[in-house]
């Protein structure tokens, strides 16, 4: 209400308060100081008039050309420090941002090889600067996808992530997924810093990853032929299905979208260890995934597809170590045996133990999966 108060807003201009709406602009001559864009006078720069708009910009679109063979190695830490602070005081520059962001991925990615990147990806300067520039800017889907980019690098700690979740991000990135339906670039980061960051989550963001849920279910349907979406879709069901996110009246439908991406992306080996785990994942906590595997819908029979991705990936142990770990599983309900036993998998668990006679993890997944279907029997 102040803001609107002509006097106030006079105040304002006269102490130099950025709440003015004024941009602070440097006196004639300063950047001619700086001319020559050495590091050291890049940084003085920035040091100097962090709040004055025109300094930190000229700065960032010199680090933004930083060419370590040419200008020498930038003092990192220092530097993510600087640029995060410009970011968080010029939030309400989309050009600040923009620039900013593109150091901080530059930055970010040679501290990927350092000894204190922990340190680095996880610090609140930065943590804070991405979800910021992220609510300042939701509707800027270039700008958001560079700034998933700098986040997909920080995800790789795991001190990151949680800092990440723990400012609330995660309701965010639900809803950018949700308006980004059309964008398909998107989609598929979202569904990878999901993956990421749903690993850490708390009760409190349950409601928000069970929408997650949904959504990504509609991604599945619409983008059912690209590969590489569908990928980063069903790794995200997994985590979140892992996690308990998936109701009791999802199953059956999130069953039937899993075996369909199997049937037509059966040759992507992460997708198919991931949907394995995901099918596992719905298998162990519902009867109805298992009836849902067994009986054939929509043309494919789920069985026959799963016997068919061994076949396929037989030389992959990850693969082959997942298929058995989802048809132990479903050997454990007594309803599922004579159908399994009807379709071989006794044969095919012991082809897959004495080819795998050397892997201890393999062969007690196919021994235990022999064990119950030979309980099946003699019942």
């Amino acid at each position: 209400d102040l803001l609107r108060e002509p006097y106030a807003v006079k105040c304002l201009i006269m102490i130099g308060s950025s709440l003015s709406g004024l941009k602070k602009t440097l006196p004639p001559g300063v950047l001619s100081k700086f001319k020559d864009g050495s590091l050291e006078n890049v940084i003085a720069l920035m040091k100097t008039y962090p709040d004055f708009e025109d300094a930190q910009l000229s700065a960032l679109k010199r680090l933004t050309n930083h060419d370590v063979d040419r200008d020498g190695p930038l003092d990192i830490g220092d530097t993510i420090r600087l640029v995060s602070l410009a970011m968080r005081i010029h939030n309400d520059s989309s050009t600040v941002q923009s620039e900013g962001i593109r150091v901080l991925h530059s930055l970010l990615s040679q501290a990927l090889d350092r000894e204190d990147q922990e340190e680095l990806l996880s610090s609140d300067d930065l943590v804070t600067t991405m979800v910021e520039a992220t609510r300042a800017f939701p509707q800027n889907p270039e700008l958001i996808s560079v700034i998933f980019s700098v986040m997909m690098m920080m995800s790789v700690s795991d001190s990151a992530a949680e800092a990440l979740r723990r400012t609330g991000f995660l309701s965010d990135l639900v809803r950018i997924m949700e308006g980004s339906l059309e964008d398909r670039e998107m989609c598929q980061s979202c569904c990878a810093l999901i993956w990421s960051l749903a690993m850490t989550e708390n009760q409190t963001e349950g409601g928000c990853l069970k929408k997650a849920v949904a959504v990504i279910c509609t991604l599945l349907d619409k983008y059912g032929a690209d590969g590489a979406l569908v990928e980063s879709a069903c790794t995200a069901l997994w985590i979140l299905g892992m996690k308990g996110h998936i109701a009791a009246e999802q199953t059956e439908s999130i069953t039937l979208l899993l075996l369909e991406a199997l049937q037509a992306h059966s040759q992507r080996p992460f997708l198919s260890k991931n949907v394995c785990l995901a099918l596992t994942g719905l298998v162990v906590n519902s009867e109805l995934a298992v009836y849902r595997v067994l009986v054939a819908a929509a043309g494919m029979s789920g069985l026959s597809l799963i016997k068919e991705l061994y076949r396929l990936h037989a030389d992959d142990p990850e693969i082959v170590e997942n298929v058995c770990l989802l048809l132990s599983e479903m050997a454990y309900y007594g309803g599922a045996r004579p159908e399994l036993l009807l379709q071989h998998v006794d044969q095919l668990m012991a082809e897959i133990k004495e080819r795998y006679n050397g892997l201890e993890e393999i062969t007690t997944l196919a021994d235990s999966a022999l064990s119950r279907l030979n309980a099946g029997i003699r019942m």
